[in-house]
């Protein structure tokens, strides 16, 4: 493994750290990228370099000339709003010897969009929490409060608004963009997934979220969950994932599931599911090489995790233009 370099993109983010980290466990040498010039994955990866928007023109112009200047092998994206541009340039970068760690443009669509991410788990009866469009297609007739109406495509908490009765969701105007939820019962948890490029699913990582500030995880604890293990590695080959990916969902107290969203890359929290046992970058590495990974490595542990802000240094001449964030 020594001799690829892989560049992660998104290293001012939790999830790029996580890819960080794990690679550089590995001895795997890391280009980082990121938009924004102060980016702490800059002091974690072996090279690094800022990077246009995911929306700019410029975007895969710049990873394709970064590819081929510092011999890149494998990219591996964390952020969402690059996923669509990147599985639609896939083949373009394989054309270059540079593997992508995404799925096909078609379920990353299906994936970010709530909506018909909701309509492809139910249509194959895996347990999903009840959905219907903010324009009232799909409404069902029993409602149970408290309700939540989130924008269809879209992360984090942005644009999420919660109804707790009925006056209350009846006397707002929602937005026609939106996905209305019942608000699911039980404990919430966030479970890593990863699938080999034939989109079978192979490990299933549960993590409980005991503490959530601004829709971020900050104490849990991975648990052995049979049930929710089985069903997310159904509802990732269901989506035809290949790679990495977390999804959410709630477990009520009699075991019952419900899916309420999937994010088909690496998570922030991931860091979590390699330190009880999975190292899930690494793992995709090997999966990429189509080197065989063993049942000792899909084992994991209880453990539990607290996280913490920490804090990266940056001279005003550690690289060109760090002091020019004007535009930021």
């Amino acid at each position: 493994m020594s001799l690829l370099k892989v560049m992660v993109t998104g290293v001012g983010g939790a999830a790029g750290i996580v890819c960080l980290d794990s690679f550089r466990g590995c001895g795997i040498p890391t280009l980082g990228v990121n938009c924004f010039p102060l980016s702490s994955g800059f002091k974690l990866a072996d090279e690094f370099a800022v990077v246009p928007l995911a929306a700019d023109p410029d975007y895969i112009s710049r990873l394709f000339d970064l590819c081929g200047l510092k011999g890149i092998r494998y990219i591996f994206p964390t952020v969402d709003e690059e996923l669509p541009v990147l599985a639609l340039n896939r083949d373009r970068f394989l054309r270059i010897g540079v593997k992508i760690a995404v799925s096909e443009t078609s379920v990353v669509g299906a994936c970010l969009d709530k909506w018909e991410f909701f309509t492809r788990l139910r249509s194959v009866g895996l347990p999903v929490a009840r959905t219907w469009l903010a324009t009232g297609e799909g409404e069902p007739s029993d409602l149970v409060y408290p309700l939540i109406s989130k924008p269809r495509k879209g992360r984090g908490s942005r644009g999420i608004s919660i109804y707790p009765t009925e006056a209350e969701y009846r006397s707002q105007s929602l937005v026609s963009g939106n996905i209305v939820q019942e608000f699911a019962a039980g404990a919430e948890y966030t479970v890593d997934t990863l699938s080999d490029f034939t989109g079978k699913a192979i490990v299933a990582v549960p993590r409980r979220r005991i503490e959530i500030k601004g829709g971020v995880s900050w104490k849990g604890c991975t648990e052995h969950i049979p049930a929710l293990e089985a069903v997310s590695k159904c509802a990732v080959e269901a989506l035809g994932i290949i790679g990495p990916a977390c999804l959410q969902a709630k477990v009520d107290i009699n075991g019952k599931i419900a899916i309420f969203e999937v994010n088909p890359r690496i998570g922030g929290t991931t860091s979590l599911a390699i330190a009880a046992g999975v190292d899930i970058p690494a793992l995709t590495i090997k999966l990429l090489e189509n080197e065989e990974i063993g049942k000792e490595l899909l084992t994991f542990r209880k453990l539990y995790v607290a996280r913490y802000f920490a804090d990266s240094f940056f001279e005003e001449d550690d690289f060109p233009g760090i002091a020019d964030l004007s535009e930021f």
